[in-house]
């Protein structure tokens, strides 16, 4: 048995010259086989960093029963102002609910790496959006101002598209928009984000429905109230909603 390992052995090393070519084909594709899946997990991994950080124990998004996407879910605005005065939401100072209806469309902006077009995805929010959203930092510049069209931009979005410095113009639904600001928020989904104010931009595309309502609760323990209230409301039993907790991991 030993002469016969050693015959084979033998006969494969000195058969490896001839199969070089064989041979770094094997290796080069297995090592591109490794390269991609490995590409693949880290981005799998760093998206999904990305959306758990986006998200708190203590803060809940409201979507039209059957959406899974703020862009496939509608709300009118009467449901808004019932979801906004739920029990578990949180009241400010003055007494008003911190929550946020806002209106989501996608634009499409110059990619700065490829110069073709991609989309960016422009959120407007309520009076107390920002408030709501603490992470959201204004590093550069200042605040937009409701009612009128400017726009604060996130750091990842002015990096990956061309037009968003402070300062800039951008052509949003042949409509002249400024940037006003720049802003950091922890690396999170609004980085990559245009914000301005909610009812500007539902003007703006000519509609009157908004994508989402976000809230923020009590307390991570308010979330079965507030969610109770909103399920046994008849004045939105025409309508079913969708709750989702966002968490912070």
């Amino acid at each position: 048995m030993l002469n016969q390992i050693t015959t084979i052995t033998l006969m494969n090393l000195r058969a490896i010259p001839q199969r070089l070519g064989t041979s770094f084909v094997i290796v080069i594709g297995i090592a591109g086989v490794v390269a991609v899946l490995v590409s693949v997990l880290a981005m799998a991994t760093g998206f999904s960093k990305t959306m758990a950080g986006t998200g708190r124990q203590d803060r809940a998004i409201v979507l039209r029963g059957g959406s899974d996407a703020e862009l496939a879910s509608s709300l009118a605005r009467d449901a808004t102002l019932t979801i906004m005065d739920a029990p578990g939401a949180l009241k400010d100072q003055a007494g008003k609910p911190i929550a946020s209806a806002e209106a989501v469309v996608i634009v499409e902006l110059p990619k700065k790496s490829s110069n073709t077009g991609a989309n960016v995805t422009l959120r407007g929010v309520g009076p107390q959006g920002l408030a709501l959203r603490p992470e959201i930092k204004v590093t550069e510049g200042r605040a937009f101002r409701p009612g009128l069209r400017e726009l604060i931009v996130g750091r990842s979005a002015q990096r990956q598209f061309q037009g968003l410095e402070l300062g800039s113009h951008v052509n949003i639904r042949d409509s002249d928009w400024t940037v006003v600001g720049l802003f950091d928020s922890d690396g999170d989904t609004h980085e990559s984000e245009l914000v301005t104010d909610a009812d500007t931009v539902l003007a703006t595309y000519r509609r009157n429905l908004f994508q989402s309502v976000t809230v923020m609760l009590d307390s991570a323990a308010s979330f079965g109230t507030f969610k109770d209230a909103l399920t046994s409301n008849p004045q939105l039993s025409s309508m079913t909603v969708t709750l989702w907790n966002r968490l912070r991991r």
